[in-house]
Order: structure tokens, then sequence, then C-alpha cells
């Protein structure tokens, strides 16, 4: 269960950044507890350890290519041609 509070902090959030049209309170209010209600979906849905699983995932990781790889060819890697 959402807080209404929380609601209602939000709703006023979205109207203010909408430039405070006159006459949209429902809108606003059903807009703010839908986001609030998607994110703490979301969070009930990522497990506590945050989707790591040790060596599953970092067996995963270790298999993905260094990120200089793809710019060694690149005007912008540093070289020791380059001193």
């Amino acid at each position: 269960m959402i807080d209404e509070s929380a609601i209602r902090e939000r709703a006023y959030a979205l109207w203010e950044k909408d430039a405070c049209p006159e006459g949209a309170a429902k809108f606003y209010w059903h807009l703010a507890r839908e986001q609030l209600e998607s994110q703490m979906d979301a969070q009930e849905s990522v497990p506590r350890n945050g989707g790591f699983d040790g060596v599953k995932n970092s067996t995963y990781l270790m298999a993905l290519p260094p990120l200089y790889d793809r710019y060694e060819d690149s005007t912008y890697a540093h070289s020791e041609k380059d001193e």
C-alpha cells in the first residue's frame, strides 16, 4: 500500500512540472499513484542481493571483452607512439 502523502507529493511535483494546468488534479493523482505502484513493483521483483548470484553472474562478466579494446584504433586511444 502506498502512503497517501507520497502520492500527493508526486502528483504535485508532476503538476508543477507541467506548468500547473487547471482542473487536472485527478489526472495527476492517478498518474502519481501508477508511477509509485510500478516503482514499488519493480523494487519487489529485484532479489535482495541485487540480482548478483556470485558464480553465475561473475562468470558472465568475465566473458565480456574489456571496453578499451573497442577504441584501440580510435584517435582518442592512448598509445606509446603518442609519447
